[in-house]
C-alpha cells in the first residue's frame, strides 16, 4: 500500500523453513533485494508486465525483527533446546601473522533429528583480536577418526589424514557476524 508518499510492503512467512528454499529470518542485519515499476500489480498477480530500469532497484541491509530483549526467545517455551559448546582448550596461539588451527571434536550421538538454532562464538577474553572466524565442519565416515580432541594446523602438508574427512562446512561465523 502506499502511505503519506511512502511505500508500505508486508509479508509474511516462517522464521525458519527447513526447506532449502530461502534463508532463515533472524535477528540479525539481513539484506533486502528490491525492484519496482511505474505500474502496479492487479490484485494478486506479480508478472512483471512493467519491466523496471536500472534506476528503480536497489539493495538495503536492514533488520527484520526487532532485537531481542535478553529475557525473550523467538522459539515457543515448550521447546526443548540443547546446548553443546564446542571449545579449544589449552591452546595457545603461534607468534606468527596468521595461523589456522583445526580441532577435531565429536559430538554426542542424537538419537533424532535436531536443528541448529543459534550459534554464537565462545572467545576468551583478552582473544577477541585473534579470533576472525570459526567454521565448524562435518566429517564423514568419523567412526575412522582417532584424533579426537587433537589440534593442528590446517590446509598444510602435514596435517593428518583424520582431518581430511572433515570437508562439509555446517555453521560460519565471522566478526561482525553477530549472534
Amino acid at each position: 500500500m502506499e502511505v503519506d508518499g511512502y511505500t508500505v510492503i508486508k509479508f509474511r512467512r516462517l522464521l525458519v523453513t527447513c526447506d532449502n528454499e530461502g534463508m532463515d529470518i533472524t535477528g540479525d542485519t539481513m539484506k533486502i533485494i528490491y525492484a519496482w515499476g511505474v505500474l502496479d500489480p492487479v490484485e494478486d498477480d506479480l508478472t512483471p508486465i512493467d519491466k523496471h530500469d536500472a534506476g528503480n532497484r536497489g539493495v538495503k541491509s536492514i533488520l527484520l525483527l526487532n532485537p531481542a530483549r535478553s529475557d525473550e526467545s523467538r522459539f515457543p517455551k515448550e521447546e526443548t533446546h540443547l546446548t553443546l559448546d564446542l571449545v579449544t582448550e589449552n591452546f595457545r596461539v603461534p607468534p606468527v601473522d596468521t595461523y589456522y588451527n583445526c580441532l577435531l571434536l565429536k559430538i554426542p550421538d542424537m538419537s533424532q533429528k535436531h536443528h541448529i538454532v543459534k550459534v554464537e562464538p565462545i572467545i576468551q577474553p583478552g582473544h577477541e583480536l585473534n579470533v576472525h572466524h570459526i567454521l565448524v565442519y562435518h566429517c564423514i565416515n568419523d567412526a575412522n577418526i582417532t584424533l579426537i580432541n587433537e589440534t593442528t594446523e590446517c590446509h598444510t602438508n602435514n596435517m593428518p589424514e583424520d582431518f581430511h574427512s572433515c570437508q562439509f562446512a555446517n555453521v560460519a561465523w565471522a566478526i561482525g557476524g553477530g549472534i
